[in-house]
């Protein structure tokens, strides 16, 4: 296997991420929790779409596990939501086996998803991936960021730019 370059870790990306689990089964939620803070990151779960709005108003995410069948909306609807406002990392985790629900979820947004049965060490690399593509976007955009701020500094002046000063008068005029 490859080995692939991992993104350089800041002050901000060393600090714990939070994940928000969105899973109204309570036995499923514990072990994504668990997983979540075994990954190091801090877990924060949410049984229903209601509970899942006000904590992603309130509360910046770095990734966000969403279950399909929540008990007063749907996960296709909450994942439609959220794109409204949030480029967070969507990780769809569901029984639901069903290609064509795979093929929506990724239209309305989702970034990956993923069946229940896949197994809990398929679900901790998905999610390991997509903390990583979160922080490599981010390191991409700061490093965008920078050279804007270089170039902007180090633009040549414009013809524009320059003022006219009036002419001197010399001894021949």
């Amino acid at each position: 296997m490859p080995n692939l370059p991992q993104p350089e870790l800041s002050n901000k990306e060393n600090e714990q991420a939070k994940v928000l689990i969105i899973e109204d089964d309570r036995t499923m939620q514990g072990l994504l929790t668990t997983l979540v803070q075994d990954l190091g990151h801090i877990p924060i779960p949410a049984t229903t779409g209601k509970e899942a709005k006000l904590m992603l108003e309130s509360g910046q995410f770095a990734l966000c596990l969403l279950d399909l069948m929540l008990p007063d909306t749907t996960g296709q609807a909450l994942c439609e939501y959220i794109r409204t406002f949030s480029s967070i990392p969507i990780l769809v985790v569901s029984g639901q086996v069903n290609p064509d629900v795979v093929v929506e979820l990724l239209q309305l947004g989702a970034d990956d998803y993923v069946t229940k049965s896949t197994g809990l060490s398929i679900i901790r690399s998905v999610i390991r991936a997509q903390m990583r593509r979160a922080a490599w976007a981010e390191q991409a955009n700061q490093r965008k960021r920078k050279l804007a701020e270089q170039k902007a500094r180090h633009r040549k002046p414009s013809v524009d730019s320059f003022v006219a000063f009036p002419k001197r008068k010399t001894l021949l005029s």
